[in-house]
């Protein structure tokens, strides 16, 4: 069998990928051009941002938009793997909880970012957690808090890689009101 078949196969998707990695605008200087391998170098390889999605966190969004209660719901495998007792102290199958998944917040190389909840009658939590590429918990934060009974609430907004979470007491006649705003920064987040 003649090599003649292969060989052209090849010529013909090698000429391709390298059509497809130059820039097709003509009449540019050289400065401008961008060099062939550059472009062609995988996302992979280079450094990426810790930018996190941008979302509201409050009763609309979640309850009233059912994110909350239409998010994937933790499995015991999960429940294990996400450290959901150590973000959660009153964890466990016996208090009716039910836990999820509601977004994913970043994903990159050694950094991942949950949005994960608590769905209960009386109440509903979530909470910001960051976790390694061997699924070490490195910080978590409550972003989200309601109640029946209405005393207590904390929500939040993500916007330009900031959260925001503010918070209302009104346990005590003094009603108390407090905004934190939060920052990731070297895998944590850090109180601006």
């Amino acid at each position: 069998m003649s090599p003649f078949p292969r060989l052209s196969f090849l010529f013909i998707i090698t000429a391709c990928f390298l059509a497809g990695c130059n820039d097709p605008v003509e009449n540019n200087t050289l400065k401008e051009k961008k060099d062939t391998a550059a472009n062609c170098i995988a996302a992979t390889e280079k450094t990426q941002p810790s930018i996190l999605k941008d979302v509201i966190l409050n009763e609309k969004e979640l309850i009233g938009k059912k994110r909350l209660s239409s998010a994937a719901p933790v499995d015991f495998t999960q429940y294990k793997l996400l450290a959901l007792k150590t973000i959660d102290s009153t964890a466990g199958d016996e208090n009716g909880f039910k836990y999820h998944i509601i977004d994913s917040l970043l994903s990159k190389t050694g950094l991942t970012v949950l949005l994960l909840g608590r769905e209960y009658d009386t109440e509903n939590i979530a909470w910001i957690a960051l976790y390694d590429d061997q699924h070490k918990l490195l910080d978590q934060l409550q972003v989200y808090y309601d109640n029946a009974e209405g005393f207590l609430s904390v929500e939040s907004m993500i916007k330009n890689n900031q959260v925001t979470v503010h918070t209302r007491n009104d346990f005590d006649e003094a009603k108390n009101e407090s905004t934190i705003i939060y920052k990731l920064v070297n895998n944590k987040l850090e109180k601006l």
